[in-house]
């Protein structure tokens, strides 16, 4: 159950890049292609969501290695404006599960070790005060303002919020299934109501909530009613106070906020894969890894592999391209794949 809601909430972190001026149609690229791919000798899988990307020529990608069937080791990639290239994990067995950034010298690895360390532009530290504190995903909106997911138990949830100085702690009703903000006071929280069992089982027809963090106190918000049928958590990407996207993880409806009103999305022609939803800086968004929707229409995506087992997608700040977490068929091994959708910054 904890590794289920790590994954949710990664990766549902994860994707809360941010998107410029809502404007002109983007140009739509058909294709992904592949530009690195992690080639070891053994199997080796992207953490769900674990992908950052704080400026054009800085991005992260964060995976693991299996041996006999368990995990084995971790994988930490970076993007330095050139090339990709696996680069060590901090600390000693970290388990990181998680990667967020606010700028290229303020990244986080969050791990289910119960530690963070952040990178600061040369080196990892160790993040204080985050000894045997439990973690999932992260936001990071600055380096005085970091929030992570902690441990949930059916009905009830713990958030952390870093404001510089010391962590403090929040509780909101309902199992957290997606965090996402866009600055100091709007910082979102999607949640879903669950029945205290051993399994913790969501409530069936209940609405997905939202709890939006104004700089002071949670407050609950008014969304459209979303009803989570399949019990895996929802969509929750916050851009910018006037570009919100809420979704189920798997069925439709998709829903937007301009700043004004919510508007449903035309009926998509796939079900939402775990990647999600990422904006594109022009009012439309790549969608579950195969698809960009700009200006009411979908476009498909094509990819070398299967594009729907897609782990991680981010934004390329300042571009109309975007990174993309999977997995091929090379050399007649499956490995883990970086690739891009656009050009290359």
């Amino acid at each position: 159950m904890w590794f289920r809601r790590i994954a949710v909430v990664a990766a549902s972190t994860v994707l809360a890049v941010a998107a410029g001026t809502a404007g002109a149609q983007a140009a739509i690229n058909r294709q992904w292609r592949i530009v690195y791919h992690v080639n070891l000798k053994l199997p080796n899988y992207w953490w769900p969501g674990a992908l950052a990307a704080p400026s054009r020529d800085q991005a992260w990608a964060l995976g693991y290695t299996l041996k006999g069937g368990r995990i084995s080791g971790d994988i930490l990639e970076h993007w330095n404006g050139r090339r990709w290239r696996m680069t060590a994990v901090p600390g000693i067995n970290l388990m990181p599960v998680a990667v967020a950034a606010s700028s290229p010298d303020n990244v986080w690895l969050f791990s289910s070790a119960n530690r963070a360390f952040r990178w600061d532009g040369q080196r990892w530290t160790r993040a204080p005060g985050t000894k045997g504190m439990p973690m999932g995903g992260g936001v990071v909106l600055g380096p005085s303002n970091v929030w992570t997911a902690g441990g949930t138990f059916c009905d009830a949830s713990t958030l952390y919020h870093w404001t510089g100085s010391r962590w403090f702690t929040h509780a909101l009703p309902g199992a957290v299934v997606g965090i996402s903000g866009s600055s100091a006071k709007n910082f979102w929280v999607l949640t879903q109501q669950e029945t205290v069992t051993s399994t913790c089982r969501p409530e069936p027809g209940v609405p997905l909530r939202a709890y939006r963090w104004d700089g002071s106190s949670f407050k609950r918000m008014r969304i459209p009613r979303i009803v989570n049928q399949h019990g895996l958590g929802g969509r929750l990407v916050v851009s910018s106070p006037s570009n919100i996207w809420i979704a189920n993880i798997i069925d439709s409806p998709i829903m937007h906020w301009n700043g004004h009103r919510w508007s449903r999305l035309n009926k998509p022609p796939f079900d939402i894969a775990p990647a999600g939803i990422v904006p594109d800086g022009h009012g439309g968004a790549w969608i579950g890894g195969c698809w960009h929707w700009s200006a009411g229409t979908w476009y498909e995506i094509y990819a070398a592999d299967a594009c729907d087992e897609t782990f991680g997608l981010v934004r390329i700040p300042r571009t109309m391209s975007a990174w993309r977490l999977g997995i091929a068929t090379i050399g007649g091994r499956v490995e883990s794949t970086i690739e891009v959708n656009g050009r290359l910054p």
